[in-house]
């Protein structure tokens, strides 16, 4: 649950706060941010630096509700699980284009060396290369010969074969 200033509740933010009354009550929620531009009423927004120096603006109101999250900060921690995932999941896998968040499309590069688009989520997910996948099943899927001719002749028994059945390598 979020921690609310006792005089600050919902019920009674108010506008007739002083710029520096506004600042402690910021550092009470949070402690290693700095307000950087001058308070103005809850409802113009206004500029903050996070603790990794990243700055943003953002309502007064949402930081005295203890609502706001540095962007940055998050974007940053986003991508690290995906990379710390990825390399757990995919060992040789490298993510090759710019990083947006995990439900868009990025471009891959398996440790095959095969480059391939997908979404993010569904590599990080146990999803790998279309391309060693196909192959995989591929192989797996491929008929003998003999087999071949049983299926075909179940399906059409009155075709003949005129040259023989030779499986994919």
């Amino acid at each position: 649950k979020a921690r609310i200033m006792p005089a600050l509740r919902l019920g009674s933010l108010s506008t007739k706060l002083s710029h520096n009354q506004f600042v402690a009550a910021v550092h009470k929620n949070y402690p290693t941010w700095s307000v950087i531009s001058n308070y103005n009423g809850l409802h113009h927004k206004i500029t903050i630096k996070c603790n990794k120096n990243h700055t943003f603006k953002t309502y007064p109101q949402s930081l005295l509700r203890h609502q706001v999250r540095c962007r940055r900060c998050d974007y940053l921690q986003r991508k690290s699980n995906v990379i710390h995932k990825l390399e757990k999941i995919h060992p040789g896998y490298r993510m090759i284009s710019k990083f947006t968040d995990v439900d868009e499309k990025a471009t891959f590069i398996c440790d095959q060396g095969h480059k391939f688009k997908a979404q993010v989520y569904s590599v990080i997910n146990n999803t790998g290369c279309p391309i060693c996948s196909k192959r995989r099943v591929g192989i797996a899927c491929r008929l003998t010969s003999n087999e071949f001719k049983n299926k075909l002749h179940k399906v059409q028994p009155f075709w003949k074969i005129l040259s023989e059945y030779e499986t994919m390598k």
